[in-house]
């Protein structure tokens, strides 16, 4: 007879914990529960606490006993656990689901405050502007936020002078016809919001007394700042022109001067071409600089609350730029190429993306200082982390040393693309190229491209040839951009001058030493505040910045290639010292669900495949190979899916990694896909969790779904423990 998942020989059935201290890191016992069921869980009492089989018992064990949950992690070696999770997919309530989350709305402040005292961290998807055809977060704008995480209830409320009324608010909750569905609702939200915050503008330009007055000072003030300037007032008027020519995309406007204005704006023509679309459309401008000080207010208000709850914000910054950035810096990108992909087992052709690619000497400037592209992009980090405590990089490897392909044409060599700054033998690209002959087989590694689709850009470039001048300039966009604005962030630049100035100062070793201390202390501080998405193809110079500017980089299980040892996926990567703060997850907004992939393994390796019987074989062996029970467990596997994936949870928490990320979709058990890459937007970004997602998370629990964090912290200290003692018999 089967072993039911529930009575599972490896996890309890219905645990919850009424105890929290952690009294010693494991504990056999036997459990007499109200039906006289005896269960036998092998994996011990790792919080030594009483266990109930109540309905729901298993959502309590995570509410009630969160100190002893972190305990167990501490005890695991983790130091961060972030949940991801993009703005629109954050909860609402039922009385104020839009159709599109926010991370500043009561939902998210909800979210904030079940995950808090387990997670650390929550990880946004990118928040700049979207377009009215475009959900994609990956193509907002670079420094505009997206106007629909704006929360309109707290509109209706006596912090913002009640400049929207409650009437218009439920119009659009009452209108929202996925209210309730744990999906989002962007073509009726993109509209629905806009309307409703140009009534709260009007109620705010027409309103008295102290406290719309107060606002009002401080919109001024926003309007005007600095660090708002050139990108508030380039985004504003983009939005005016996107108003008159009934079209957000500047490419199909009919009028050259509007398509080039950015471009000639010092210029007579632009002068007065920018002065008449302030008059035409003063309001429209004046509009959307409000929304962006809306928002830039409840994010603030956002991260206070966060940080009060020891949740950091964690922001997403994407490798692409939007239209209207385009728009705004048109002679800062390459006229004649665009990012793509190479291509690899995926994609035959590679995949063209069509971003605009920055122009390598608009970045910096001979001198090796920053020049305007490089200028305006640290702004842009700046201003990010003016809003947020930490920052990941999507698509790392276009920083460093991006793909690029001729507009036109395909992502192939064969059509003349290339990495940017890695290719002596490509025709346009070669002045860029950092290599040159000494560093690179070009004629070698041209021959296997014509010859075959897969090969290793390793066999192109080795690493050990490059020179340190070499090096200083492919981490210089790292170095110089990234890093500067983020040490900019935690220390004033002058501060940062004083230490270093202390530093070098001879005459005074104990200040010297003092200095270079809390110099390393930033330092550090600031290189755990990126995370670098290095998934996929990574060239040699890319590795070498990322370990010598000692960035953090990002492992998914699901990457795994249980039949190869040298895989990068696999837990013990993470022994190598230099990946040890290496983020480990299941899966990222780009797969599938852990829950589906498991069902694939089991079910692919039931019909014989040997590569799905190969992460079974490691996953199992890694995890019970010194247990007792080992051939059961790797039964178990074989036969239960849900056995399985609960099995790659355990595999995370046990791995040497030092931080975890969990994508939303798997922590609540929920088998939708989030987004398909190369696949059209309206059937993507939309998966949110129920609004009543305790509930939801409950109901994973119960049927094994969901990230078990206590099962999954007790299976993980247990298989340690055994490893152990298989380690001592051997002495």
């Amino acid at each position: 007879m089967r072993v039911s998942y529930l009575q599972s020989p490896v996890m309890p059935g219905m645990a919850a914990f009424y105890n929290s201290p952690v009294k010693k890191e494991t504990e056999s016992y036997n459990l007499n529960i109200e039906n006289k069921t005896q269960y036998q869980p092998v994996f011990g009492n790792v919080f030594n606490v009483a266990i109930s089989p109540s309905f729901g018992t298993r959502l309590e064990a995570f509410k009630v006993h969160k100190p002893a949950i972190s305990e167990g992690l501490r005890k695991l070696g983790k130091e961060e656990m972030v949940l991801i999770i993009h703005g629109g997919s954050f909860p609402a309530t039922s009385e104020t689901d839009t159709g599109f989350g926010s991370p500043n709305s009561t939902g998210a402040k909800n979210l904030i405050d079940f995950i808090s005292g387990v997670f650390t961290g929550i990880q946004l998807g990118p928040g700049g502007k979207t377009k009215s055809s475009d959900s994609s977060p990956y193509t907002g704008t670079l420094f505009s936020s997206n106007p629909l995480f704006v929360d309109l209830e707290q509109l209706t409320g006596p912090k913002w002078g009640y400049i929207l009324s409650e009437e218009k608010f439920n119009d659009v909750v009452e209108n929202n016809s996925n209210r309730d569905k744990s999906e989002t609702n962007y073509a009726y939200i993109y509209n629905a919001q806009d309307v409703a915050l140009r009534s709260a503008y009007r109620n705010f330009i027409k309103g008295d007394g102290d406290k719309i007055n107060a606002l009002k000072r401080e919109f001024e003030e926003y309007k005007n700042a600095d660090v708002n300037d050139p990108w508030l007032e380039n985004d504003a008027l983009y939005e005016a022109l996107s108003k008159k020519h009934d079209m957000d995309y500047w490419p199909l406007w009919d009028d050259e001067l509007d398509k080039n204005l950015m471009s000639l704006k010092d210029t007579k023509e632009g002068k007065e071409r920018i002065a008449e679309i302030h008059r035409d459309y003063a309001d429209e401008i004046d509009f959307y600089k409000f929304v962006q000080f809306v928002y830039s207010k409840q994010i603030a208000d956002t991260k206070d609350y966060a940080n009060s709850k020891g949740i950091k914000l964690i922001a997403d910054k994407q490798v692409a730029f939007s239209d209207r950035d385009v728009w705004a810096y048109q002679n800062l990108f390459l006229k004649d190429w665009s990012l793509g992909c190479p291509p690899d087992y995926f994609s035959e052709d590679g995949q063209t993306w069509g971003f605009p690619v920055v122009d390598p000497e608009k970045l910096f400037n001979e001198d090796g200082s920053l020049g305007e592209a490089g200028e305006i992009l640290k702004k842009s980090i700046t201003k990010i982390f003016k809003e947020h405590d930490a920052l990941r990089i999507d698509h790392y490897l276009g920083l460093v040393d991006p793909w690029v392909y001729p507009k036109g044409k395909t992502a192939k060599a064969q059509d003349g693309a290339g990495r940017l700054y890695s290719a002596p033998h490509v025709d346009g690209l070669s002045k860029y190229s950092i290599i040159n002959a000494q560093n690179a087989d070009a004629d070698g590694i041209v021959e296997k491209i014509f010859n075959r689709i897969e090969w290793s850009e390793d066999d192109y470039i080795k690493a050990s040839s490059l020179t340190e001048e070499q090096m200083q300039k492919y981490s210089r966009y790292i170095d110089k951009i990234v890093l500067a604005a983020v040490r900019d962030a935690v220390i004033d630049p002058e501060s940062y001058a004083a230490l270093q100035e202390a530093a070098d100062d001879v005459s005074d070793v104990k200040k010297s030493i003092k200095a270079h201390l809390k110099l390393d202390e930033i330092e550090q501080k600031v290189r755990n505040s990126i995370i670098a998405e290095d998934l996929g193809a990574m060239t040699a110079p890319a590795k070498r910045v990322m370990e010598e500017t000692g960035l953090n980089g990002v492992k998914v299980a699901q990457f795994m290639d249980g039949a190869s040892k040298d895989s990068p996926y696999l837990p013990t990567t993470f022994e190598n010292p230099v990946q040890e703060h290496y983020w480990y997850m299941a899966g990222s907004h780009d797969t599938v669900p852990l829950s589906a992939w498991s069902k694939n393994i089991v079910k692919n390796a039931q019909k014989g495949d040997k590569n799905a019987q190969a992460q079974i074989d490691y996953i199992a062996d890694y995890l019970y190979k010194n247990s007792p029970k080992f051939e059961m467990y790797k039964k178990q596997m074989e036969e239960d899916p849900k056995f399985f994936m609960q099995s790659v949870y355990v595999m995370i928490l046990k791995s040497p990694a030092k931080n975890v990320q969990v994508f939303f979709t798997d922590l609540f058990g929920d088998e939708r896909v989030y987004n398909t890459p190369g696949t059209m937007p309206e059937f993507n970004w939309k998966v949110r969790p129920d609004n009543n997602f305790e509930a939801q998370y409950g109901r994973a629990l119960d049927d094994n779904m969901a990230f078990n964090l206590v099962t999954s912290i007790q299976a993980a200290i247990k298989s340690r423990q055994d490893d152990r003692k298989a380690e001592q018999q051997l002495f």
